[in-house]
């Protein structure tokens, strides 16, 4: 319960399945576990990207806060600003 690459693991395997609302409670309990893992805040991101961009952006912005230069979250604003 307080592992949270497990918990970030199983949300992506969840959203693999399609079980969008699923993935999502565990990247946000990744999150809870540890506040400062950016790969979870990322996924999150991602989750969001098409249906909140704004809550998509936010997460890449705090990943990026958390570890400067993840690519993943810049990539996440390059193609969040793409669709602008």
């Amino acid at each position: 319960p307080k592992y949270a690459f497990a918990h970030n693991n199983l949300g992506a395997l969840l959203e693999k399945l399609g079980k969008d609302a699923d993935a999502e409670a565990s990247y946000r309990e990744a999150i809870k576990v540890d506040p400062k893992y950016a790969r979870a805040h990322v996924n999150l991101g991602v989750l969001h990207e098409h249906d909140d961009p704004e809550a998509a952006r936010a997460c890449y912005r705090r990943a990026l806060a958390l570890r400067p230069e993840f690519p993943a979250a810049e990539e996440g604003l390059a193609r969040i600003a793409s669709r602008a």
